[in-house]
């Protein structure tokens, strides 16, 4: 077993007949619970970008999402490691991606209003684009000359930007 995250109290690797998946849960009770729901609603625009959702369980008083499991490492943002390009580049894609209507996100104006002596400033991190907002070595994993993020659990909207991706 592997140890729990900020976001989940069990995470684990199951060997299965069919392959090997990626478990974390959360007690259904847990105050954070929400924030599992919202990445398992975010996860199919977060195609190629995340690992895809196989499955979410709430039995038993748990409620547990199964994701792909990508193997790989975590990134390494030690200076002059080619990951960091590799994030920045996972980073560009993402935001291309439109957030789900109907599913809640914090904006970063939202998350920045306590920060900025001058509220106006607000006006420069207004947008709709998805975004990730917890890029922790521990939340990207470094597969085959790729990054994808994982623990949706803190996305947000920002500006957009006009970057390529592939």
């Amino acid at each position: 077993m592997m140890s729990a995250g900020y976001n989940s109290e069990i995470s684990a690797r199951l060997h299965l007949d069919n392959g090997t998946v990626f478990v974390k849960g959360l007690r259904q009770d847990h105050p954070r619970v929400w924030t599992q729901q919202r990445e398992a609603d975010i996860n199919p625009y977060t195609r190629g970008l995340a690992p895809a959702l196989r499955w979410q369980i709430r039995k038993g008083r748990w409620d547990l999402l199964g994701f792909e499991d990508l193997g790989g490492r975590h990134a390494d943002y030690s200076p002059g490691s080619p990951d960091v390009e590799l994030v920045l580049q996972a980073m560009w894609c993402l935001a291309s991606a439109t957030p789900p209507s109907g599913v809640e996100l914090k904006t970063m104006p939202q998350r920045l209003s306590a920060h900025l002596t001058d509220p106006a400033d607000l006006r420069f991190f207004e947008g709709t684009a998805l975004l990730h907002t917890d890029w922790k070595p521990d939340n990207v994993l470094i597969v085959d000359g790729h990054a994808s993020s994982t623990g949706r659990g803190l996305p947000g909207a920002q500006p957009g930007l006009t970057l390529p991706c592939g």
